[in-house]
């Protein structure tokens, strides 16, 4: 059975924070306009915006489920 610890509340704070980072990366040539405006810039920018658009939500969905009251009661020993 999976459990929510407090490895598991790291490994979403840090995958959330590396799909803003990997989004960043890939929206900042459009936004500089080192690339050529052809198809690949464009797709690779657009997964970029949904990367950046996707990393909030994986946060708020582990913010909403570590505060259910048992997961909440067993991240409480969690050391910061």
């Amino acid at each position: 059975m999976w459990t929510y610890s407090c490895s598991v509340m790291r490994a979403t704070v840090l995958s959330s924070a590396l799909l803003f980072a990997f989004g960043l990366a890939a929206q900042l040539p459009a936004v500089v306009e080192w690339a050529e405006p052809t198809l690949t810039p464009a797709l690779i920018s657009y997964l970029g915006l949904l990367a950046m658009l996707l990393s909030p939500i994986v946060l708020v969905a582990a913010v909403v489920v570590s505060s259910l009251p048992g997961i909440n009661r067993r991240l409480g020993s969690c050391q910061h």
